[in-house]
């Protein structure tokens, strides 16, 4: 699933049942075509994406109402990513197909000096300058100047899933299935193992600066273990008012139970965690 910059149009994509988009931030969905794809990629305003699937890469200029076969090799698409205004695209393939990059928008398309390895996903900054990707039971690569060449950073060979890039392109976070999530805050340079579990991680999101991001646990041994882990995220003070507009928040794991009393009043039966407001 892929998001503009504001959230309100969404893009998802599967195997087997095709791809829809939402303009009101997921509330409504309408199908756009039955092609089968396993990953996209969307411009900041959701106005240009880009999916891999089993017939090749295919591209819409308006919001996913028409999509077009592009020219590029038909190869085991695993990751795409799109620059901020969508005329920017890399795209990965498994099975040693490489890395192939796009500057128009996916008209076409021209294999990288990557090497020919098990590529398993890519991050691009908002300029599309710098891209970053990832080797299943590999090392991590990146270049600064949109795929033209290619560096193999420090980070350390396991089974990397997934990575993620800041808009500047300089924050980059990546998942392993077998060796937690490392951040990196020099564009690859250097990597710092984060305090994440050592869990099965699947797909990795940041926030344009990089602060905040957001993974899933994926399969582990071919069974889905689950749960979605945030990390930078704050909280703050919420003062509760009476009526449909009054507020609480907390931290993970918080909650409470309520009871409806009548004339607009509700009682606290229990609580636990950090809540504000109350």
């Amino acid at each position: 699933i892929v998001s503009s910059a504001d959230g309100s149009r969404l893009a998802a994509g599967s195997w087997g049942g095709g791809i829809y988009t939402s303009a009101d931030f997921g509330v409504h969905w309408s199908l756009m075509t039955n092609v089968d794809c396993v990953c996209m990629a969307s411009s900041a305003d959701g106005g240009k994406l880009a999916a891999g699937c089993g017939s090749g890469i295919y591209t819409s200029t308006n919001f996913g109402v028409n999509w077009v076969l592009t020219t590029a090799t038909n190869l085991e698409w695993k990751s795409i990513a799109s620059s901020a205004d969508g005329s920017k695209l890399a795209a990965v393939a498994m099975g040693g197909g490489g890395i192939y990059a796009s500057a128009n928008s996916g008209a076409n398309w021209s294999w990288t000096k990557a090497p020919s390895t098990n590529w398993y996903a890519i991050a691009s900054s908002a300029d599309g300058s710098k891209l970053a990707a990832v080797v299943m039971s590999g090392g991590i690569y990146t270049s600064a100047n949109s795929g033209g060449n290619w560096s193999f950073t420090s980070a350390p060979i396991t089974a990397w899933t997934s990575i993620a890039s800041s808009a500047d392109g300089s924050k980059l976070a990546a998942g392993s299935w077998s060796g937690g999530i490392y951040t990196s805050a020099d564009f690859g340079v250097n990597w710092s193992l984060t305090s994440a579990p050592n869990e099965y991680w699947g797909i990795i999101a940041s926030s344009a600066d990089g602060s905040k991001l957001a993974a899933n646990v994926g399969m582990d041994g071919g069974h889905f273990s689950g749960g979605i882990w945030t990390s930078g995220y704050s909280y703050s003070a919420v003062t509760t008012t009476t009526g449909t507009g009054g507020a609480l928040s907390g931290g993970p794991g918080s909650g409470l139970k309520l009871v409806y009393s009548g004339g607009g009043q509700f009682v606290l039966v229990n609580k636990q965690g950090s809540l504000y407001g109350l």
